[in-house]
């Protein structure tokens, strides 16, 4: 876009000649140099938006299935002992393999997701 044209030599405005026509000399300062001035605008918009995870992972503890589970595991070898004879090793062997099923469960591993979108405000 063409704003405007002044003399390169006086400074003084301009008016634009004619296509094809001899350029017409400056009526302050008699110079056929000119100057050309032209000014572009943009207006630019950004817009988006943030896609978030935020994950927390914990382990759950059950204290009192956890001593359960300690206190079988221990008791599995005095009834083995009790008992004896190969009874008492399938006898004990039975009470270890639950109090190691209880320990499985004493101790929980909990992760939580949580997802989301942050979108600009209108």
């Amino acid at each position: 876009m063409l704003t405007g044209i002044t003399c390169s030599d006086c400074g003084a405005a301009l008016a634009d000649d004619p296509p094809g026509a001899p350029r017409t000399p400056c009526p302050e300062c008699g110079s056929t140099a000119r100057t050309f001035h032209d000014a572009e605008t943009a207006v630019v918009t950004m817009t988006g938006w943030i896609d978030w995870v935020h994950e927390h992972t914990s382990w759950e503890r059950r204290p009192m299935l956890l001593a359960f589970s300690l206190v079988l595991s221990v008791a599995s070898v005095f009834v083995g002992y009790v008992i004896a004879g190969w009874i008492g090793g399938v006898v004990g062997l039975a009470v270890t393999l639950a109090g190691y099923v209880l320990g499985l469960r004493a101790v929980t591993r909990v992760r939580e997701i949580e997802r989301g979108t942050t979108r600009p405000s209108d």
